[in-house]
Formats: structure tokens, sequence, C-alpha cells
């Protein structure tokens, strides 16, 4: 289960708004309002401040439905604002002043406050206020300088006042509902995560006491039944805790072909240590294996004495170092290509 942050809510998380149905929904939207511009139900005819705020209007509403963060970006919320500016302004000084803009003729109004709407359900409520706000002013300002009156201005805007209430009061309960959503899928993907580190955990365990029990349950059952040890017996112990103590201190390097070749080693008298020094896990499995290839050859050919081994890591891989006697050697193997190259150690 994955979680969808409130920051990143689209309008489909919000209202389940599909492409389609922002499609249909737009669609209405832009036929309805150009259908109130052309015809107006006023007795003047379509004008340029018609058309331009037409298409300035069906673009921010196509905007305020497009996928993006929550709340609405800043530029689109400021494009909205400023839209909802000019198309009041010039359709107002564009209207008659004979009564006729209480008709359809005031369309700009109620497709504003569509906007308006649209970005208090983006989680920009203040401001959307804010945009009805400015429309209101320039409403009563335009009803004022042309002799109509400031009620004739509140009478225009009063009714789009109830629409955003309403939006608000829809946008505030939506946004904590996605929260409360929010909330317990956090919850949910906690405890599903929590559960997979638990059942990782206990597999991990389990892949070693498996281990273990392979490695060591019949020396320790030998052990436990007390039957006398033989000195190939005692010395097939000390092989085994040598190798358990691999598993411990050098991780990245209990593996095959490495293993085999520390045991016959160790069983013909050479003491091999096998150090981990890597800040990281070898996730490569051809790197690791290239490393313990290499290292298990060098181990063959070592008949008696100290056989150290250490792995390394840097930026650009591990660097694999063996040393015995006089024998002192390196490689380099990256994380791109395993080997690169061996160069003896002075």
């Amino acid at each position: 289960m994955s979680v969808q942050r409130l920051r990143s809510l689209t309008p489909r998380d919000l209202f389940g708004l599909t492409r389609t149905r922002a499609v249909v929904l737009l669609g209405l939207f832009a036929v309805t309002e150009a259908a109130l511009a052309l015809t107006g139900g006023g007795p003047f005819d379509v004008t340029w401040q018609t058309l331009v705020s037409l298409v300035l209007i069906i673009g921010c509403a196509v905007m305020s439905l497009l996928p993006g963060p929550f709340p609405l970006g800043s530029r689109q919320t400021i494009i909205i604002l400023a839209v909802i500016v000019v198309t009041t302004i010039i359709m107002s000084w564009s209207l008659p002043t004979n009564g006729a803009a209480f008709t359809y003729s005031s369309w700009q109004l109620g497709a504003n406050t569509f906007l308006l709407f649209a970005l208090a359900l983006r989680g920009r409520i203040v401001l959307a206020w804010f945009g009805m706000a400015l429309m209101s002013a320039i409403t009563v300002l335009w009803t004022t300088t042309t002799d109509q009156g400031v009620e004739s201005g509140i009478d225009l805007v009063d009714r789009q006042w109830g629409t955003l209430v309403l939006g608000t009061l829809f946008a505030i309960a939506l946004v904590r509902s996605a929260r409360s959503i929010q909330a317990a899928t956090d919850v949910e993907n906690k405890r599903i995560i929590d559960a997979e580190v638990e059942r990782a955990g206990a597999e991990e365990r389990a892949r070693h006491l498996l281990q273990l029990e392979t490695t060591a349950g019949p020396a320790l059952r030998a052990i436990a039944s007390g039957d006398p040890l033989d000195e190939r017996s005692r010395r097939e112990f000390l092989v085994l805790e040598a190798a358990l103590r691999d598993q411990l201190r050098a991780v990245a390097l209990s593996r095959e072909p490495l293993l085999t070749s520390s045991r016959r080693a160790r069983l013909r008298g050479v003491d091999v240590i096998l150090l981990d020094d890597s800040e990281e896990t070898v996730s490569d499995e051809r790197l690791a294996t290239d490393v313990a290839i290499w290292m298990a050859d060098q181990l063959d050919s070592v008949s008696l004495g100290t056989f150290t081994a250490r792995l390394r890591s840097d930026p650009e891989g591990f660097t694999a170092t063996v040393v015995s006697g006089d024998l002192r050697l390196s490689r380099r193997f990256t994380r791109t290509i395993g080997l690169s190259h061996a160069a003896p150690s002075t």
C-alpha cells in the first residue's frame, strides 16, 4: 500500500475526477458560458471584451483542473486572480446601465465565481475570498460611477458570495477528510512496513540458525555425546570454530569457493584470517564471487604459515589484499565490470 501525500493530491485524487469526467465538466462549463456570453440576454451586441473574457475564463477553468500540487501553485493562482480582475473590469464597463446587467449579460460574475470555487477546492480558500472581494469591489465601483448606486452592485454579486460560501465549506470538509484518510493510510503503511521488517528479520534468523545447524550441528552433537575425540576430530573442531568466526567478521567473504579453500588450508595447518573491512555490503553477486575466486586461488598456493585476506571498500569499488610470508598481492574490483586488474604490492 502506498501513501498519497496531501501536498501532491490532484483533482482526480480529491474528487475522483478522471480525465473523461474532467473533459465533460469543462465541456459543459465552456458551452454554458459561451451560450450566456454570446446570447447574453441583453440588448447589446457581442464585443471584443466578451470574446477575450470568454477565452481567458475557459483557459483558467482548464488550468484549475490540471494535475498539480495541493494547494494549487502560486503561479496558477496569481494567473486566475489576474484573469478575474481583468475580465470583471473590461466586462463591467462594456455593460449597459439600463438594467440589462441584471440579466445574463453579467455572465462573467458567475463564471469567475466558478474559478474562485475551484481555487477554494484546490486549497486556496483565503485567496479565493480575496478574489471575491476584488470582483465585488470592482462591480460596486462600476455601478457607483455609472449612477446605478452601491446597492445595484451588491445585488449583482451577493448571490456569488453564497456560492463561494458553499464551496469554502465543501473545501474545508474535503481537506479534513483527505488528511484523516492520509493519517489512517500512514498508520496502515507503518504497520505493513513493521510487519515486513519483522518477517524479514525472522527469515534472516531462521537462515542463520539453519546455517549454524548445518555447519556446527554434527560437531556439537559429537561433543555432547561424551565419546572420546581423536586428533582429527579436534582439528575439525578448530577448523569449524574458525569458519564460524569468519561468518561474523568476514560476511562478504563467506562464500564459495573461498570457504572450501579455507577449510582445506586450515586442515593442512595454515592459519587463515579473513577480514571484511568494507563499509558496505557487496550486493553485486558477480563481483563478490570474483573476489572469492581470486582469494581462493591465492590461498590454494599456500602450504604453511599464516594467510591473511582483507577486503576494503572505496568510492569506485573494492580492493582485496592477501598477505602470506613474502606473498603480498592486491586486486581492484569495480562495481561495473567486476575484475579490473591485479597489482603486486611492495
